[in-house]
């Protein structure tokens, strides 16, 4: 399609990212799982890894900030992170042959994309979290990831096929 139209596509799915962090999941502390995962996902395995990196940073969303409850840097801090991970991840999805008409290997490619994005956002919330709080990064890994390693992985697995799929109804029926 032209410029316009992708525009207007990226826009969509961007409403869609802000409508899905309103239902962020709290972690530990000022830490927030957001739900926006799979659909930057889905934009990374549809768009390209650009267009995932700027749905990520434009289409985060924080009502703390709204509240005057956290700072600019950290919201900018935020949406880098977001943005970053969702780049690398989609990259990830491209390099590993990622093609959402190609069944079951897209399971393979979406299961590559989504570990990319969880080393990248793990890693950048890690050290964020580790110098706000000014805890060692073992302990924050700990309460966020290592001390519930299966809940935190089937949560990320479910998100991850939760991408596929938005990805493959957006191929079959467009912009909803």
């Amino acid at each position: 399609g032209s410029l316009h139209q992708q525009l207007g596509f990226l826009a969509a799915w961007m409403a869609l990212a802000i409508a899905a962090d309103l239902m962020a999941v709290n972690l530990w502390r000022q830490v927030n799982f957001s739900m926006s995962l799979p659909v930057l996902l889905a934009v990374g395995m549809l768009f390209g890894p650009v267009a995932a990196g700027w749905v990520g940073f434009l289409g985060y969303f924080d009502p703390r900030e709204v509240k005057g409850e956290t700072t600019l840097g950290r919201g900018l801090m935020n949406r880098c992170q977001i943005s970053l991970s969702s780049t690398v991840g989609a990259a990830a999805f491209r390099l590993a042959g990622g093609n959402l008409r190609e069944w079951p290997m897209v399971v393979v490619a979406a299961l590559v994309a989504l570990f990319a994005d969880m080393l990248v956002n793990a890693a950048l919330v890690t050290v964020g979290v580790s110098l706000l709080n000014e805890a060692p990064a073992r302990t924050v890994m700990g309460k966020l990831f290592l001390d519930r390693p299966v809940p935190f992985l089937m949560t990320y697995v479910c998100c991850g096929m939760l991408a596929v799929l938005l990805a493959c109804v957006y191929l079959q029926a467009g912009l909803w």
